[in-house]
């Protein structure tokens, strides 16, 4: 990502799970391979894990 590595730390967003969203637009399914999509959706008890990326605003302009 912006043309170098990046350490990355272990991350949640608390309060969402992984629901998904069914694309039939033909275009959309070519390129990605599926007709199925995941996005964050709101669930109280629940939590996506992933990971945690640390950009600054330097980063942020060096990409412009």
């Amino acid at each position: 990502m912006f043309g170098r590595e990046w350490a990355a730390g272990d991350g949640a967003i608390a309060g969402c799970r992984f629901g998904e969203v069914v694309i039939t637009d033909p275009v959309v399914t070519a390129r990605s391979g599926s007709g199925r999509h995941p996005f964050p959706s709101p669930g109280s008890s629940s939590w996506i894990e992933g990971s945690v990326f640390s950009l600054g605003t330097a980063d942020l302009a060096a990409r412009r």
